[in-house]
């Protein structure tokens, strides 16, 4: 995976750079843009700022030299003082971000970076800490910018305009490294493997060939308040009822308290229900292993029907006019019940009902409300910062790509694929969706 920056507008750079700056700091990056050009490369947009900016102030001078890998250029959640352009190396830079996964801290590489670009530009405008790693992998020449030089330069209307223009694409890329790395947890690939490793389809067969089942299975997970880690252990069993159902029930034990998940299952595991008992997790609440447990079980479900029991969704649903259609992000900011089914359901709830009916959908729409319910987090508890924490990105850049990633989906056919209701649903989170970006 290469990280490329956005085309740079068309310009007179190219006709500038055939008579070069004396100063050979501007010199150095009209001919490594001019170069890249002939590559046909793509170049950040801010590239043109930095130009106008140095021919703007032509008595100033950028600091210009070469840096022989010494560590780290730029480390993930550092503060960045200087602004660094790096115009050429013979091996490219390579970025990589620290991840979580599962309680352990890892490294992965994002991916190399093209030369020439500036970065750290966009952290450096929202809360002035580093996104991710930036490590030289060769003899590198670049160009620093002042923090005082950068000021002055981001203060021009045009990179004032580009800079929000980088940050939408920058933000669809976080969204892309979430999917695929932080959010391992609601992967398709990550429950299709807890579902096996319970055993859920076999014993599924079993149950409904001879009766009954039973299956043992243990789960880790961290504590999202505490940071503790903890191993539980689960009996699952399965018994055929005379409806042709499987029963499923959940049990553990952890400090003498009982773990009970209810579920019922059907049509090989496309149709999952969770009846009016509600689930209770004992000391094991906040590890995650509820969400778990039910994404196994949703691996290959269509429709997932429950009833709300828990008083943080019993309270938001009693809040709206009887029939009213609920914002699926409404309730997944608020309500346990609602946010640990997978964010690639979508669940219609109206006003005064505590029936929930869950839908599967796409990728795209999985992704717009994954991060609808963010925003709807971050409205909730501003004070938590949770898309500067996540996306390193302020509310209006996130709420900008929001409404683009929403109404590119809104033009498809992939609505009109949805059954009724989750099409109401759908229409709902649309209208709040508006609501949320108005008020950014």
């Amino acid at each position: 995976m290469e990280i490329e920056p956005l085309t740079l507008p068309e310009s007179d750079l190219t006709a500038e750079h055939e008579s070069l700056d004396p100063r050979p700091e501007v010199d150095m990056l009209l001919s490594e843009i001019g170069r890249a050009r002939e590559r046909d490369e793509q170049l950040s947009p801010l590239l043109t700022d930095i130009v106008n900016f140095m021919r703007e102030y032509p008595e100033e001078r950028f600091a210009l030299h070469e840096q022989v890998p010494e560590g780290r250029l730029m480390q993930e959640d550092q503060p960045i003082s200087d602004i660094y352009v790096l115009l050429r190396s013979e091996k490219l830079p390579v970025a990589s971000k620290s991840v979580d996964i599962g309680g352990v801290q890892d490294e992965i590489e994002l991916g190399t970076i093209r030369l020439p670009t500036i970065i750290g530009e966009i952290s450096k405008l929202l809360d002035g800490k580093a996104t991710a790693n930036v490590d030289l992998t060769a003899p590198t020449t670049l160009l620093t910018l002042s923090d005082e030089q950068f000021r002055r330069m981001s203060n021009s209307p045009s990179f004032k305009n580009n800079h929000t223009d980088l940050a939408n694409e920058r933000l669809q890329r976080q969204l892309d490294i979430m999917d695929t790395v932080t959010g391992t947890r609601g992967t398709e690939e990550y429950r299709a493997a807890l579902a096996e490793q319970i055993g859920v389809t076999s014993a599924l067969e079993d149950a409904l060939q001879e009766g009954s089942s039973r299956r043992i299975f243990t789960l880790e997970g961290t504590n999202r308040d505490t940071g503790t880690y903890k191993q539980q252990e689960f009996i699952a069993s399965f018994e055929r009822t005379a409806d042709n159902m499987v029963r499923v029930d959940i049990t553990g034990s952890e400090d003498g308290s009982r773990i009970d998940i209810p579920l019922k299952v059907s049509d090989g595991g496309k149709y999952v229900s969770t009846g009016r008992r509600a689930v209770f997790m004992g000391e094991v609440d906040g590890y995650g292993f509820y969400s778990k447990i039910l994404g196994a079980f949703l691996a290959h479900a269509k429709i997932f029907e429950s009833e709300a029991t828990e008083p943080t969704t019993t309270n938001v649903i009693d809040g709206y006019t009887s029939g009213y259609v609920i914002a699926n992000s409404v309730l997944a900011a608020e309500s346990k019940l609602i946010a640990a089914r997978p964010s690639d359901f979508i669940s219609y709830v109206r006003g005064k009902e505590y029936q929930i009916t869950s839908y599967r959908v796409d990728e795209q729409l999985s992704r717009i409300l994954r991060l609808t319910k963010d925003v709807e987090k971050d409205l909730l508890k501003p004070s938590k910062n949770i898309l500067m924490e996540k996306y390193r990105l302020p509310k209006k850049d996130v709420s900008r790509i929001l409404l683009q990633l929403t109404t590119q989906y809104m033009g498809s056919e992939s609505p009109q694929q949805l059954p009724q209701e989750a099409q109401d649903a759908l229409d709902a989170q649309v209208n709040r969706i508006k609501e949320l970006c108005s008020e950014a």
